[in-house]
């Protein structure tokens, strides 16, 4: 017991603390790369990094199964011959559209058709447009899949209609004539969009 006037003695105890030792900038990256004390490389043990990798190698490989699953399913709903929805079930409908050609590329000018007769470079023009349009039906069309189609006469299962440009079948619309551009009778081929199923 303290008696009045004397002083309570006090016991400080003193923590040690470790001092943090001074290094530079190089040594902390290094450290951060590899720590010998702690036996981590980028903060991990190697114990720490094989679990991480046994891990996202089980789940990724689950993903890519849970994903080949689906695209198997989706496929599998699917036709490789025509689409699911034809006509009044998609968004096409059943009205085609109705375009024309030649069409200028230079989308200033409009859908007009004008050139000058006399000036031979301006009637050039529109046979080059018409020439690029009806290249892909000058191929050669022979084959077994190739047959001559007509209003009586629809194209069958598998097969395509041969498009005959002979002069016989579009007159002075032909490539010989300049699709009558140089006589000033010029020819518009009309094309309607492809509408699978659709017939006229």
């Amino acid at each position: 017991m303290v008696s009045k006037g004397e002083s309570i003695p006090t016991k400080v105890k003193e923590f040690q603390f470790h001092a943090i030792p001074k290094t530079t900038k190089w040594g902390n990256f290094q450290r951060s790369l590899y720590d010998p004390a702690k036996q981590e490389f980028f903060g991990r043990t190697k114990k720490s990094w094989y679990q991480l990798l046994i891990f996202y190698s089980i789940f990724y490989a689950c993903l890519a199964a849970f994903f080949a699953t689906c695209i198997a399913g989706l496929l599998s709903t699917l036709n490789p011959k025509e689409p699911k929805w034809k006509l009044g079930e998609s968004l096409i409908g059943t009205n085609p559209g109705l375009g024309f050609r030649p069409i200028s590329n230079e989308t200033e000018e409009g859908s007009l058709i004008w050139y000058d007769l006399k000036d031979e470079s301006t009637t050039q023009k529109w046979v080059e447009l018409l020439d690029k349009f009806l290249e892909s039906y000058k191929v050669e069309q022979v084959g077994k899949n190739y047959q001559q189609c007509d209003y009586d006469r629809p194209v069958e299962e598998g097969k395509v209609c041969t498009v005959d440009l002979s002069a016989e079948r579009f007159g002075p619309c032909t490539a010989e004539n300049k699709y009558g551009y140089g006589s000033g009778s010029p020819c518009v081929f009309l094309k309607l969009n492809r509408i699978f199923g659709w017939v006229p």
